[in-house]
């Protein structure tokens, strides 16, 4: 049975809530990656993707620079261990 800690990176990369986005994209684009988790205190507050940014801020026509990090994440996220099944994983998806 495979687990979710064998499908998971632990290279994570991480912001701040009160990040600009146009930070957050240079984040993004300085690690390669397409998404980020915002936290703070070790909590997680949600996650901005590449996609976030373009549909949710530049189509909407909204300045990067002004909107932060956390109010352009995606919000009710679901998480699970390392130790969960991935096909449990699935059903949650």
């Amino acid at each position: 049975m495979k687990l979710v800690r064998d499908a998971m990176t632990t290279d994570v990369v991480t912001v701040e809530p009160y990040t600009s986005l146009t930070a957050v994209a240079a984040c993004m684009r300085e690690a390669d990656v397409g998404c980020v988790l915002v936290i703070s205190d070790d909590a997680l507050h949600g996650l901005v993707t590449d996609r976030d940014i373009a549909v949710r801020v530049i189509a909407e026509g909204l300045i990067a620079g002004s909107i932060t990090a956390l109010e352009a994440a995606s919000g009710d996220l679901v998480t699970v261990t390392p130790d969960t099944s991935l096909c449990e994983q699935a059903r949650h998806a």
